[in-house]
């Protein structure tokens, strides 16, 4: 049910024409908000709204803050809690996003304790990615490949072609949608190269339109190479708890962790294809209707919400002063910090 207030969503991801997995998780949400007649406004001024989702803005998390505002915030903001400039104890009548237990668990185990975390994962349109009507190939698959090593993938093809299997290999960067679809249908299952993911879209939309997946998982957070990556902190170098599917189970495949498991992992998944329910999973726990469902329930759990009518549209957002002082006094004092540790 919505709740009954205009919610206000502060994000740079509208300028940007919501590319990305970052656009996606606003995108798609307030096209399920517009078909259960939530109200919502986009980059409004903030005292005019009494409930703030911050979604990816530093600025619009401090200015909703120290505004007291009602604020969701996440899970786009900052990876990692030493990024939060300043005003961390501030937090505590607040609410951070995150897509996946292990990210939240990652949060909590830094050390990040001044307020409740949810796991809050991006809905799926399951009309947009669903099976074909002719099943794929047998023994064709795809190969998807984002930020690992390109010997891992030159040691997964070697294993396709010696068990006799066919593939086309799908490079993250270099594909647009259609293209995506189009590999997806051709195929009967896919080989998944890719790194540690607080959520993962693109793999969900792959279960959503039928194909199971072998995952070859990462087992540190530094598996990850790609020069456009955040740089890892030191202090997570090892963390084990990251992984390429953060949503999974044994319906959409097998998660394996070394090249030694790949064959059998490729055999098992081959022979019981029909027993397989990747979308199914998506269908019980990633619709864009029971996750944007999700995010109206956190706002009740946590908020006492004022009922209010219809607000006329404020001036646009722009940042505080003081919030825009207090992130160049935080990356200041990152950049000394930096220094030191080299």
């Amino acid at each position: 049910m919505p709740v009954d207030c205009t919610i206000n969503i502060i994000t740079r991801r509208q300028k940007l024409g919501w590319k990305g997995g970052p656009g996606a998780v606003v995108y798609r949400t307030i096209r399920e908000f517009d078909r259960i007649g939530q109200r919502y406004v986009i980059n409004r001024a903030i005292d005019k709204y009494q409930l703030i989702w911050a979604h990816d803005s530093v600025h619009g998390l401090l200015d909703a803050v120290l505004r007291k505002k009602k604020v969701i915030w996440g899970p786009n903001v900052v990876p990692y809690p030493w990024d939060l400039p300043g005003l961390r104890p501030r937090l505590t009548n607040t609410v951070c996003l995150w897509p996946s237990e292990w990210y939240s668990t990652l949060w909590k185990e830094c050390g990040f304790d001044e307020c409740p975390i949810e796991v809050w994962p991006t809905g799926i349109d399951v009309d947009e990615f669903c099976p074909a009507v002719s099943v794929g190939k047998e023994r064709h698959v795809f190969v998807y490949f984002k930020a690992r090593h390109e010997r891992l993938l030159s040691s997964a093809l070697a294993v396709l072609d010696k068990e006799a299997f066919t593939y086309e290999v799908i490079r993250y960067g270099e594909y647009k949608y259609p293209e995506y679809r189009d590999v997806l249908n051709r195929c009967s299952f896919g080989v998944w190269l890719g790194m540690q993911e607080s959520q993962g879209l693109a793999m969900q939309e792959a279960l959503a339109a039928g194909k199971p997946l072998v995952v070859w998982d990462v087992q540190h957070l530094c598996d990850a190479v790609a020069t456009w990556l955040i740089p890892i902190p030191k202090q997570l170098s090892d963390y084990p708890k990251g992984t390429s599917a953060a949503w999974f189970d044994q319906r959409c495949g097998v998660v394996i962790k070394s090249e030694e498991q790949l064959a059998p992992a490729l055999l098992h998944v081959h022979e019981n294809l029909k027993l397989m329910r990747p979308r199914e999973f998506i269908e019980e726990n990633l619709t864009s209707k029971k996750t944007s469902q999700k995010f109206l329930q956190i706002v009740s759990k946590h908020f006492q919400i004022e009922s209010e009518g219809e607000i006329v549209e404020s001036e646009e957002y722009q940042p505080g002063l003081l919030a825009q002082l207090l992130c160049r006094i935080h990356n200041g004092t990152q950049k000394v910090q930096n220094i030191f540790e080299k």
